[in-house]
């Protein structure tokens, strides 16, 4: 089963998120990094998971102290 996270990807005051699955489901656990300083715009973005089919799945998306 696909899991589609839309985040913000900008230029300024972004970092990195990690995605795991936590309960009911697994998954391989997966890095976003949403700063893009190249580039001046904000754009949304996906982050896409690959999980075991579950009725209930519980994701955690835990904010990263470091920054790219």
């Amino acid at each position: 089963v696909k899991v589609r996270i839309e985040y913000l990807e900008s230029y300024e005051h972004m970092g990195k998120a990690k995605l795991s699955c936590v309960s009911g489901c697994t998954c391989e656990e997966g890095i976003v990094d949403a700063l893009r300083p190249d580039n001046h715009e904000s754009i949304p973005q996906n982050a896409e998971l690959i999980v075991t089919q579950s009725e209930h799945c519980i994701i955690s998306i835990k904010i990263q102290d470091e920054s790219s």
